[in-house]
């Protein structure tokens, strides 16, 4: 695979600021429009009952999903290229530590756990690699990771009918150029262990617990 300029790498970040904070304004009538209440449940499922004292969100949006999970967790840091999604996040949340940090992954700080939901889908093959490996060079020996996608393994009909369909809708509001669904776990392999796995929505959706080992 070949390796991502470092201006393609901060394009594709500049494409992704602009377009969700263009859309920011009506992004969760555009999620309840395309029946997507599937995605906010597997956010919640994903980090419920989890514990750690700290919890990071890399991506969060508007808080989709987050409301009732991170009261689990003593510190919360969500942490988005979009100011635009992170102020509709601050509408939406209830949580007596909340930190909201305008910023990518060179803001993740050490320990607790990082969780990054429905990110890496809008990154290019070489971009997930790019945006993995800064993800673990910022973390200490051990500590947690945890993806929640779309299944990139999922080839069934239905299913890929609906990710085109997702992604017409998603390029339409936002202008962000998502396409073809690359396998990210390949990428997270090269850095991170693999802890736990878990699919919701018949396998549409997949959930993977990480550790760094290297």
């Amino acid at each position: 695979m070949a390796k991502i300029e470092l201006m393609d790498f901060i394009g594709m970040k500049r494409s992704i600021e602009s377009g969700m904070n263009r859309s920011a304004g009506f992004y969760s009538l555009f999620a309840r429009l395309l029946g997507m209440g599937f995605i906010e449940r597997s956010i919640h499922q994903c980090l419920v009952g989890r514990k750690a004292q700290k919890l990071e969100v890399l991506g969060p949006g508007d808080g989709l999903g987050l409301s009732d999970a991170i009261q689990n967790f003593e510190e919360v840091r969500l942490i988005d290229l979009s100011q635009k999604m992170l102020e509709k996040a601050r509408e939406k949340l209830e949580h007596s530590d909340i930190e909201y940090v305008l910023g990518d992954e060179g803001d993740l700080s050490l320990g607790g756990l990082v969780f990054v939901p429905f990110v890496l889908n809008m990154y290019s093959e070489e971009g997930q690699s790019a945006l993995l490996k800064r993800i673990s060079a910022l973390m200490d020996q051990g500590q947690e990771l945890l993806i929640l996608d779309f299944n990139p393994e999922q080839k069934s009909s239905p299913f890929q009918a609906y990710l085109w369909i997702l992604y017409k809708g998603f390029r339409l509001i936002t202008g962000i150029p998502v396409g073809k669904l690359n396998n990210y776990h390949l990428q997270a392999m090269r850095y991170f262990e693999v802890l736990e796995e878990r699919n919701f929505a018949k396998a549409c959706l997949s959930a993977r617990l990480y550790r760094k080992v290297n």
